[in-house]
């Protein structure tokens, strides 16, 4: 099917058989509608998931469709399951964020770092946050994964600097050894992070996060407390919780 092409905010129940059938693919790629219901029709079920994807996302008008709804739409991956979230997150800000104390350890390129030290500097983002306080697990071994993570900072960074207001992390690199999340998971690489607005703010997060070109996987866990960020090669997706 043809991603529709639309020049104005229309209706569900407006659009005609074709348009409706390619919305109803992509709801059930993401979860949001059932297995079987994609038959062009714009019934209650695909009302009711276009509602919730839109909710997600913090969009607008729940039943309507534009340009904005079917580029989120194109966007949309298959459902993820919820890995390493805390039971009650109740982080709080660093008391001693960017100072060269903590423990220490010897990564490749960069040399000896420490457990509170910044990745990049100015960059509110620890070595410790990514790696759950330098645990002897999830050290990175490869130039890769330690450039990976710089990068990821500098765009954490970004993110970080528009949104004005602490931000915690609840999950960052997590190598395959550990089985943590799916096989793929950008974790792995070093390329993504779970966050949580201290501030409770998840709208203005996500959107700050939506605007930033570089991040490439965005994941909508706000219900379950954490937006996942990810700087994955290719084209950008969007996936539920």
């Amino acid at each position: 099917m043809n991603t529709p092409t639309l020049t104005k905010a229309t209706e569900l129940s407006q659009l005609n058989t074709e348009q409706v059938r390619w919305i109803q693919s992509r709801l059930e790629i993401g979860g949001y509608l059932p297995t079987g219901q994609v038959d062009g029709i714009a019934g209650p079920l695909t009302h009711k998931a276009l509602a919730a994807f839109k909710e997600d996302l913090w969009l607008e008008f729940p039943s309507l469709v534009g340009p904005s709804t079917i580029q989120a739409l194109s966007e949309l991956s298959p459902r993820h399951s919820v890995s390493e979230q805390p039971q009650a997150l109740k982080q709080q800000v660093l008391t001693y964020a960017g100072q060269l104390e903590g423990k220490s350890v010897v990564l490749p390129k960069v040399g000896k770092i420490y457990e509170h030290q910044y990745i990049v500097p100015d960059v509110p983002l620890t070595w410790g946050e990514m790696t759950k306080g330098l645990d002897p697990r999830r050290i990175p071994n490869s130039v890769e994964i330690v450039e990976d993570l710089q990068r990821l900072a500098i765009v954490f960074g970004r993110v970080r600097s528009r949104f004005g207001s602490p931000i915690a992390i609840t999950s960052g690199y997590r190598p395959a050894a550990l089985r943590i999340g799916v096989p793929n998971s950008q974790h792995i690489f070093g390329r993504a992070m779970d966050i949580y607005p201290i501030n409770g703010d998840f709208r203005r997060l996500l959107e700050l996060i939506k605007v930033e070109s570089a991040v490439k996987g965005i994941g909508l866990g706000q219900r379950r407390g954490f937006l996942h960020m990810d700087i994955r090669p290719g084209d950008r997706v969007i996936f539920p919780y």
